[in-house]
């Protein structure tokens, strides 16, 4: 047959648009009422996502996979706090808001050609994700002393990178499978910390791990076996090793790295009279 190209497009959005009102009461250990709150909460989400993919089956058989999306989560919090009562003698009324602007994507891809007596598939996957955030907490006082409250930021970026290798011929009665793995993956945070003072103004405060960095480097390597035992019995053999290096930057940070074996057996066994399959593995 021919070449045979599929491609899909799609857009969605999970949006979200929640909320509450009423009346908080805050009592001692006692029973004795002692703050009431009259308070209206509002949490605004949206989360779009463009997504497509791309599939091209060659003439020889070869066979190419293309798929990326990209999307955000842009989300917004508030709750507006009317209090009075004896905590403190003078109304209040507290605003907390709190927003996140994620930005994401990732792209994927894979390519399968016969190799030798049986087939290569090469497979690469990226993913990149930012999430900024802001908290800010204000109260403000009837008779206009100084605001009180505090700004909280966060800028969080997250990162994936696989690059896989599978090959596959036929052997020993079955199929085997050679497969290579490389990934790498960070984690980055920045924080900040500020604190209103006497006066009402913004003062930054210092604290441990405001700002981090974690980095993963793994590599892998396995060899599957699987085969049909009889006509309604397959299983499937694996083994490898993993050896990963993960380390840290920032307050006590340090590097750390490990091996561990990895394998599977699984038996799959189809009950063709009940008409269903049962999987079991060891």
């Amino acid at each position: 047959g021919g070449a045979n190209s599929e491609w899909t497009l799609s857009f969605e959005n999970d949006a979200g648009r929640r909320g509450n009102e009423g009346i908080e009461l805050v009592f001692d250990a006692d029973g004795n009422l002692i703050d009431t709150r009259d308070e209206k909460a509002n949490f605004n989400s949206d989360r779009p996502v463009l997504s497509g993919s791309y599939t091209r089956t060659a003439r020889n058989g070869n066979i190419l996979n293309l798929n990326g999306q990209v999307g955000g989560n842009i989300f917004r919090r508030n709750e507006i706090s009317d209090r009075s009562g004896s905590i403190d003698p003078v109304d209040r009324l507290r605003l907390f808001e709190s927003s996140e602007d994620e930005f994401s994507f990732e792209l994927g891809a894979d390519y399968s050609f016969s190799a030798g007596p049986g087939t290569l598939k090469l497979i690469g996957y990226h993913r990149y994700e930012d999430s900024p955030t802001v908290s800010l907490v204000t109260t403000t006082f009837a008779d206009g002393r100084p605001l009180q409250g505090s700004r909280f930021t966060r800028d969080a970026d997250e990162a994936e990178t696989i690059a896989r290798a599978e090959y596959t011929f036929a052997g020993l009665g079955g199929d085997l499978q050679f497969a290579l793995e490389g990934v790498k993956n960070s984690l980055e945070i920045e924080s900040t910390l500020e604190q209103r003072d006497a006066s009402g103004a913004f003062q930054p405060v210092a604290f441990e791990g405001a700002s981090a960095r974690v980095d993963e480097d793994r590599a892998e390597a396995s060899l599957t076996y699987s085969r049909a035992l009889a006509q309604n019995l397959q299983v499937q053999l694996s083994a490898g090793a993993e050896y990963s290096e993960i380390s840290q930057t920032g307050a006590q940070g340090q590097t750390r790295d490990f091996w561990r074996p990895k394998g599977f057996a699984a038996f799959d066994w189809k009950a063709k009279k009940l008409g269903y399959s049962h999987a079991v593995d060891v």
